[in-house]
Parts: structure tokens; sequence; C-alpha cells
């Protein structure tokens, strides 16, 4: 009901501007001469033989900062054949010896319709980047380091290339071993704006224009009707021109001259889905109100954006592409492949699996008969050259035979040994502490991490501060021996059990040696990987450099993180987790009834592995009742606090008007079990084996200011004997994972409400039994994931299980519920 509102009331926020405005002050910041228009000719080119070169300063949008740009280390790769069942398929595979954070076909920027290509990829591992083109004569390779982790990433040539890093948009200039960076970016696109290369930035409704031209950057501030979600370049006769914005009031291209253009599409929420345009400029664009897909792209000579029939979809692709009659859609280790008939809709045509989950797709159709294929997958890179005529139908793709010996990227200037020994660190028995095996209970049929030794500590936790839509970090498994920190990616062992692989081929993707054993952790914040923790030792720990390192094993090769710096405090605390916004990082850890808040600007912790981390001194805040759980909240409202019988929100960063600092009530008298959805920033309470849904709200007080309030709707019936539960995002509805003794049960979850005899709304929740299975444990903590590919009616539920020293990922039946 919430999200219906708020669409109702962005329609006629649309309806009645229905254009851009703008505060239009530019800003200007000087540079030397450049030789292209984003680059810097007027400094020499910065060399360094070290492989921390960090030296950046305070700096403003789009400043130059110093980052030597070699990447610190080569990345091995080998070239192989491929081949696709029941077609004549032209293939060639790379295969790279490490798993990819991130990975994008098509990296190249795509200026003119010549240029669009599937045969290149560009990965990252690590803090380093490195692209790979298949070419005729053999792998063409570049590589290069990033500051955080990518959400896109652009090869402008051979010297230059831009990064999506988690709300930063950085240009990196190799040669000069510099980048520019303009932070608070939900959204960006690099496009051309009055013959001037420009980069265009959105934070919710704002929206920057920066040109640059001879080393300046000169930017213009807008505001539109309603949140920019997603943008893309536009081509604009034949070359890119303006931009398409996706939003939560319909879809749009801006011309050059900054005028927008209606789609039509009406006032739903589109996303652009697809990294890369066609040969014409379409996108592939999603929308999570109608559940559809569609292709869009503005014609320059009829001054209108043409948009394809919607295909009805369950959820969002994890990756599209489209190029001229054909459109693909990526669905965990599967590609679904669509022809555009004469009904400009799409009609099924096949389906491609793949051994491991596909993280980008990227089509170019040459002729009339031909596609090429471009699939990105954790480890590998395939381009695919097949006639059109043999697409239809199931298929199945394959890695072949090596054709040439494993090589490594090129690291050109690098002086010195890459490797370092692996010091006097005993790690024998770490990959001795667990085993995997594969597990049927009927129904439910997967693969256990059984750990033989209790651990320290293991993420059975909702509040690890995990910036995705999962709890508790999963599907990902965290667990310590005393200060050995195992990480063991859940997601990668479900891929493996799905497609016939043995599960022992899995690698472990790394140990953290901290300075202590810890007791509760959060990592994975943002784009870091250092962790955050509270020790047993009655210390608090952040982490601020470390050392990858590696070691041989009868096992294989075993990675570690080797702490290097860290900062900690006399706390003895229950639990840790993080928030992040505008600039500002907030660590925070609680005990009893006080929460302490710990904070740094992102500033101090870029530099803090060349500066060090000051110790500053946390801010405590004392809570009415003992703390059990503090959550940090999706859009960096607060910190959301569920003390024994209560709930609160406390405004950490002044995300409301009345400021930081204030701590706003929710709920009291309240007991019960609790568990809170990150993304959807909903919340549930069981109690007396009644479930009551929380959904956080607000509303206008009496001072006519917005502040934080929570909507109660209490369960119309009983379900008796749950002992661990979480809402699920991800699905074909919301729904509730439970687990009780020796069973795992799902809900489908309805909400809303009626008016009583006295005309005053009463709220209720529906809570209705969807599957259930036998298993043969108690769940100590149970989450799921629902992939549905509505093409094929195929519904599968995957259920991660803590109980006890096992971790389970199970895949449950296919399942159609219409």
């Amino acid at each position: 009901m919430k999200r219906v509102l708020i669409a109702i009331l962005l329609v006629f926020v649309v309806l009645s501007a229905g254009c851009m405005g703008g505060t239009n002050t530019p800003t200007t910041e000087s540079q030397s001469a450049t030789s292209s228009s984003i680059g810097n000719q007027g400094e020499s080119p910065t060399t360094s033989s070290t492989a921390t070169p960090e030296e950046s300063v305070k700096a403003e949008p789009w400043a130059y900062q110093s980052l030597n740009l070699e990447p610190t280390e080569e990345l091995g790769y080998s070239l192989h054949t491929g081949s696709l069942s029941g077609t004549n398929a032209e293939v060639g595979v790379i295969v790279i010896e490490k798993p990819a954070d991130f990975a994008k076909t098509s990296a190249n920027w795509e200026a003119s319709p010549d240029e669009v290509s599937a045969n290149n990829v560009v990965f990252q591992v690590g803090k380093n980047v490195y692209y790979f083109e298949l070419r005729s004569d053999g792998v063409y390779t570049e590589a290069g380091r990033v500051v955080g982790d990518l959400f896109d990433f652009i090869r402008l040539d051979d010297d230059k290339y831009i990064g999506w890093e988690n709300g930063v948009v950085r240009v990196y200039l190799r040669s000069l071993n510099k980048y520019r960076e303009k932070k608070g970016v939900l959204a960006y696109a690099t496009t051309v704006i009055g013959g001037k290369l420009a980069i265009v930035t959105s934070f919710e409704d704002n929206l920057t224009v920066t040109t640059f031209e001879g080393g300046n950057a000169e930017s213009e501030d807008y505001t539109f009707d309603c949140t920019i979600l997603s943008m893309h370049p536009a081509f604009g006769d034949g070359t890119i021109a303006g931009f398409y914005m996706g939003t939560t009031c319909g879809f749009y291209y801006v011309d050059p001259d900054l005028n927008v253009h209606d789609s039509g599409l009406g006032d739903d929420s589109w996303q652009i889905v697809s990294n890369d345009h066609d040969e014409v400029g379409s996108v592939v664009l999603y929308s999570s109100d109608s559940n559809s897909v569609v292709t869009a792209y503005y014609d320059w000579d009829d001054d209108a954006v043409y948009v394809s029939e919607p295909l009805k979809v369950e959820k969002r692709p994890s990756s599209a592409s489209l190029s001229w009659f054909y459109l693909a859609l990526a669905y965990g280790n599967k590609l679904y492949l669509y022809e555009l008939g004469e009904d400009s809709a799409y009609h099924y045509v096949g389906t491609i699996t793949f051994p491991d989950l596909v993280l980008d797709v990227k089509l170019v159709q040459p002729d009339d008969n031909t596609l090429e294929i471009g699939v990105a997958w954790s480890r590998g890179f395939a381009h695919i050259v097949v006639p059109v005529s043999e697409l239809k139908g199931e298929h199945t793709f394959s890695v072949g035979k090596e054709l040439s010996e494993s090589t490594g990227t090129e690291t050109a200037g690098e002086t010195g040994t890459s490797t370092s020994a692996p010091g006097e660190l005993n790690l024998e028995g770490v990959l001795e502490s667990f085993t995997f095996e594969e597990v049927n209970f009927g129904d439910l049929k997967g693969v256990r991490i059984h750990l033989l030794k209790s651990p320290d500590y293991r993420n059975v936790h909702d509040w690890m501060g995990w910036a995705s839509y999962a709890a508790a970090g999963l599907p990902d498994v965290y667990f310590a021996f005393g200060n050995y920190l195992v990480e063991v990616r859940g997601g990668e062992i479900k891929n493996l059990y799905y497609s016939g692989e043995d599960i022992n081929k899995y690698r472990l993707s790394v140990v953290y040696v901290l300075p202590a054993t810890p007791r509760d952790i959060s990592i994975n914040i943002y784009d870091s990987d250092e962790p955050f923790f509270a020790g047993t030792d009655g210390k608090l720990y952040l982490i601020y450099d470390n050392e990858l390192k590696s070691e041989d094993t009868p096992k294989g090769k075993l990675r570690y993180y080797e702490t290097t710096g860290y900062v900690s405090w006399n706390i003895d605390a229950d639990g840790v987790t993080a928030l992040a916004r505008r600039g500002n990082y907030y660590y925070t850890a609680w005990k009893g009834k006080t929460l302490y808040v710990i904070t740094y600007t992102s500033d101090q912790l870029y530099n803090a592995r060349q500066n060090g981390l000051p110790a500053v001194t946390p801010k405590s805040i004392t809570l009415p009742e003992d703390i059990v759980a503090v959550y940090p909240m999706k859009y960096g409202e607060g910190l959301l606090i569920r003390t024994e019988t209560g709930l609160y929100l406390y405004d950490v960063a002044g995300y409301y008007k009345y400021g930081a600092g204030k701590l706003y009530t929710l709920l009291t008298n309240v007991p019960g079990k609790f568990a809170y959805q990150h993304y959807i920033e909903d919340a549930v309470i069981y109690n007396g084996d009644r479930f009551t849904w929380i959904e956080l709200t607000g509303k206008y007080d009496s001072n006519d200011v917005y502040v934080p309030v929570a909507r109660v709707y209490p369960a119309t019936v009983t379900i008796p004997g749950a002992k661990t539960f979480s809402i699920m995002f991800n699905t074909y509805d919301t729904q509730l994972a439970v687990g009780f003794d020796g069973r795992i049960a799902l809900y489908n979850v309805t909400t809303g409400y009626y008016y009583d005899e006295n005309d005053n709304r009463v709220y209720y929740l529906n809570l209705t039994l969807d599957q259930s299975f036998s298993v043969p444990f108690t769940p100590d903590y149970v989450y799921g994931e629902d992939e549905c590919y509505c093409h094929v009616s195929f519904h599968a539920n995957y259920y991660y299980a803590w109980a006890g020293n096992d971790f389970y990922v199970l895949l449950g039946p296919n399942h159609r519920r219409w």
C-alpha cells in the first residue's frame, strides 16, 4: 500500500511539471592543458616503484588526484575452445585463474554503430581491473587499478577508463597515474553535450551535467520531477548525443540541449537494465511496477521514442542486452533469448544454460542470419557466434580444451618481484577445519558445509551491515576459529551443485587473519573489504589496512588477508554494524543500554593506509532498555535499534529535518523475536505464536515536519513453534522463511487494512503457507531466495540455513504458484 500511494503522488508531480528545471549554477575547476577533453597533458606522467602509491588529498569534485594505476599483480588466464549444444557455433573462451568480483561485457565506450562489439570483457579482482579482447590473432589484454568496488566500467581508450564505484564516479588517466572523481552519485551516463564530452550524474532528483574541455571541468546543476534511477548515453543521428533517464515517474530522453522528451511509457518506475546499447542506440528497460521488460530508443528524424510491447517477466533480470531484433535476459545461470515480431512484441526463442552465474551479456547481430553473444561469469568469458536459426529450444554451453598455455596480463613498468613470501604465519589446518558434502532430504537437496569444531563466530545474525537485499551477509558464509575468519561464497557452492559440478572443486574465497578473535563482525561495508568487529578480548577493532597474501596447501592455494593497520577501542561490545551516508562512515557497536557511534569521513578512510587513522572518541547514546540488535537503514535514514521490547530510530547523519543525534521512538511494549529486511525496510516480530508485521514509514508531525513512524499489521492466525525466521525480498511475492524443529516453511505475506464500523482503519497481516519441507535439523537461522523464470514456467527455491556447526545450501523443487 505504501508503494502504491507513493507512485500516485509521483504521477501528480509529473503531470504538473514534466520537464527539467535547474539552478543552472556552473562551477569550473581549472587544470593544465590536456591532450583530450578529459585528460591532462601539462604534467609529466607520474611513475612509482612502489605498489602502494595512494597520495590522495581532500579535493573538490573532478580535481586531479594521484594513484599508481599499475595493477598490483598479474591475472593468469588461458584460452579455450567452447561449444553450444545442438548448434554449429564458433566459440572462444577465456578462463581466468581467480574469480572476479565484477565483470562487464562490451567494456568499451560505443560511440557509433561501428563500435558495437561483443568480443571483449573487463574483470575486477581485488582493486585491479583486467581488460580482455578476443581477436583473430589471439587475446589482447590491458590491466589497471581502481579505488573502489565497480558497479560499472567504461574503457574510453587504451589510456582512459571510467569506473562507477559504489556511489563514486572516477575517471582514470593511465599515462598520468591520476584520476578525477565525483562522489554521491546514484546514477550516471557518459555522453556528448554541446559537442563536448560530458558526464551526467544524479542523486535522487538532483542532476549535474559536467562537460570537459581543455582539462577544465564545468558543471551545471538541475532538478527533475522525481527520483532518477538510472541513465545511459543515447544515439542521435548515428553518434552519441544526449542521454536516457529511467526514473520513478517514467522513461525519458534528454537531448544535447537538455530538452526532455517523454517516452509515452506512462508514470511507472523504469530502470535501464542493459549495460550497453545496440547499433541504433536501443536500451533494455525493466519496470517493477508492471513486472515487464521493454526496449526503447529515440529516433532523431521522427523526434519520437519508440518502445516495444511489454514482455512480462517475474522479476528484474540480472543483466540484459539487445541487438536489432534479438533480446537476451539473464537469470541465474540461464540466458533467455527472444525475437522481435511484426507485432512489436518479443517472442521466446530459446535458452542457454551456463556452468556458472551469468554476470553480464552482450548481443550483436552482424547480419540477418548470425548472432554474436558475449557472456561473462566470475571465472571467464565466452564469445559465441551462432546462426540464429539454430538457437531455438534448450542449449547448454561448455568450456572445451585449452588452446594456449596459461599466461598473465601485462604490467608494464613494474619493477621488483610481484609476490611476497607467506611469512611466518601458520595457516595449517584452516582448510582442514570444514568439509563439503552433498545432502538429499527429499524435496530439498544440496550441500552441507560441516565445521569440524564449534566456531567462535558465525554469521547467524541479520544485522551484519551487508549492502544488499540479503540478510546476515548470506548467501556468503563467515565463520571464525580464533583470529582466523573464513569466507565461503554460498552462491558459488549453489551454482556448482546446480550445474552438476563436483562441489569439492570449490576454491576457498579468502581467510582474514585478524588481530583478535571476533565475537561479532561487519564486513564488506560498501567498497571496503576491511572488517569492523567486536573482539572477545573486550575491544573494538577497525581494520584500515591489510595485505593480500597466498600460501600453497595440499588442497590448493589459500589466499588470506594479513592485518597491517588497525585502530581499537576498549569497548566490550555485544554486536557491531556500520552505516554510510554522504561521505561519512558510522561504525556502530552496542553493549547493554549503550549505543556507540564512531564516525570517520571517507577521506580519512581513503588516506588511512598512508596516514594512519586516529582513534576518534565514540559518541554514546543511552536507550531505555538493553539493546538486542542494530540495523543500518538502506537510504541512510539512520540506525534502526531493537531493544528488549521497543523499536527506535537514531538519526545519526541528519536525514530528517530535526537534525542529527535525535532518537525517535517507533514502538514500545512489543516483546518477541525480531527480524528486519534491509532492502524493503520492513520488519517482523514473533511473540505468543503470532507474527506482527512492521512497516517503517513516515508522517508529518504537529510542526509539519516529516518524521519516521512504524505501522503495525497484526497477524490473523497463529503459527506455533517458530524458532527462527527472515523476510525474503527477491521473491515472487513478499514471503517469510520460517524454521521449526525439523522443518523449514515458506509463507506468502499479505498486508492490508479495512474500515471498521467507526470508519477507523484496521490493519491486518495474512500469512498463507506456500511450501513446507522436512529436514533433519532445527535451524538456528534460515534465509531463502526464490528464482522464477516465468517464460518457461520454472520456479526454484533456495534456502540457506545455519544449524549448529553445519551450514546448508538447499535447492527446493520446481514450484509454480498459479
